[in-house]
């Protein structure tokens, strides 16, 4: 408990970091007067791209993903069964275009850096 404070300082720097070089996707919205700890850092992929290969083409570059949430909450099991089965079409779009990336306080300005470059790179690929 005692380097809290220190590794949510590093992950926002990360974030930080992310917010201002990351270009063509969406980034996290952190309302005026709140602080976010970046346990993760989720950007939104533009409409139409496919998340899956994006992610394959960040692993090529050696840069590690991931999809924590790949399923909306309305379609999970247990809510299936309380009859929410509703179609949601903007949020299946928006599950089929989230994606994390690495945030980790452990991360040095040059791995933030080659993430950034790397997630570029590859949407600016399509």
């Amino acid at each position: 408990m005692d380097r809290l404070t220190d590794l949510n300082d590093r992950r926002r720097a990360n974030a930080a970091y992310y917010d201002a070089h990351l270009k063509g996707v969406e980034t996290p919205f952190v309302p005026e007067g709140y602080h976010h700890v970046y346990h993760q850092y989720t950007i939104k992929l533009p409409q139409g791209m496919d998340r899956d290969a994006v992610r394959t083409r960040l692993v090529e570059l050696g840069i590690g993903t991931e999809v924590y949430y790949p399923v909306p909450l309305y379609r999970q099991q247990f809510y299936l069964e309380m009859g929410y089965g509703q179609e949601l079409p903007i949020t299946e779009d928006i599950t089929r275009r989230c994606l994390s990336i690495p945030v980790h306080p452990s991360l040095t300005q040059e791995e933030v850096e080659r993430v950034a470059d790397a997630v570029n790179t590859v949407v600016a690929q399509g």
